[in-house]
């Protein structure tokens, strides 16, 4: 399946995804992914699909996301959690 960059104890795995290999501009701009960039996007999905059927909370974000707005990221991830425990 692949390893998530973080895996936050009990259940939150959080992926940091790259334009070019998760292929960005097809998933959010319809465009013609290559073919590794195809198969990578199934995986992506493929993986989040097989983690939250098991329970498990699952964050993805661009990696243009995480340079521009790393705070935001880390405050969606912690209100997920946050709401869960309460």
């Amino acid at each position: 399946l692949g390893v998530a960059d973080f895996f936050i104890a009990p259940n939150t795995y959080v992926f940091c995804d790259g334009y070019y290999w998760h292929g960005y501009e097809a998933v959010m701009n319809g465009a013609t992914p290559t073919e590794k960039q195809r198969k990578q996007i199934e995986k992506d999905e493929h993986q989040t699909e097989y983690l939250r059927n098991r329970g498990f909370k699952v964050f993805r974000f661009w990696e243009s996301e995480i340079n521009t707005c790393v705070e935001s990221c880390v405050d969606m991830v912690i209100a997920k959690i946050n709401e869960d425990v309460s």
